[in-house]
């Protein structure tokens, strides 16, 4: 479902594609509270996923996206295709969810936002 910088990652347990438009610093409202927009770029896309995997696969996403910047191929919603975009990880957040008292090995919970460039 998803690559980055070619690796076909885990198969994610939530997946959530979000598109934005980007506005310079021309855009702003009046006293009375019309918007004067100046959007200059459209369709941008941010991608919040998150995984329940074992060390090794949560090793190996967070490695993934330490770059600033990785090449993410991703199943885009709105054309029903994959795409490919230059994006970079916002926060990642990892919460261990069994200990290894209760498993042989913990299980992780690793989410993030990819957003792109």
């Amino acid at each position: 479902m998803i690559k980055i910088n070619g690796v076909t990652m885990a198969t994610p347990r939530t997946y959530e594609v979000s598109e934005a438009d980007i506005d310079s610093e021309n855009t702003t409202r009046s006293e009375s509270g019309v918007l004067h927009r100046d959007r200059i770029r459209a369709g941008t896309r941010k991608i919040s996923i998150g995984w329940r995997v074992n060390e090794q696969n949560a090793r190996a996403i967070l490695a993934a996206v330490s770059p600033a910047a990785v090449s993410v191929t991703f199943l885009d919603p709105q054309t029903g295709s994959d795409r490919v975009a230059t994006m970079y990880a916002g926060d990642r957040k990892m919460a261990i969810v069994q200990h290894r008292r209760t498993l042989s090995a913990p299980l992780w919970d690793v989410s993030f936002s990819l957003v792109e460039y």
